[in-house]
């Protein structure tokens, strides 16, 4: 009765955690001009995110 529940949080947590990091790394480089990796991963993540809470 609970998983769904659980499964659509989760994807809600990893949906607001993908923006967060996507915009921080966006942000670090027109800031301090470093670029880092992993702008792909978290576009991925914020896909599958969507995609668990469907």
């Amino acid at each position: 009765m609970i998983t769904p529940f659980i499964g659509i949080l989760l994807g809600i947590v990893g949906l607001v955690g993908s923006f967060l990091a996507l915009r921080a790394i966006k942000n670090s480089r027109k800031n301090e001009g470093v670029y880092q990796k992993g702008e792909s991963i978290a576009i991925f993540a914020i896909i599958f995110s969507i995609i668990g809470i469907l």
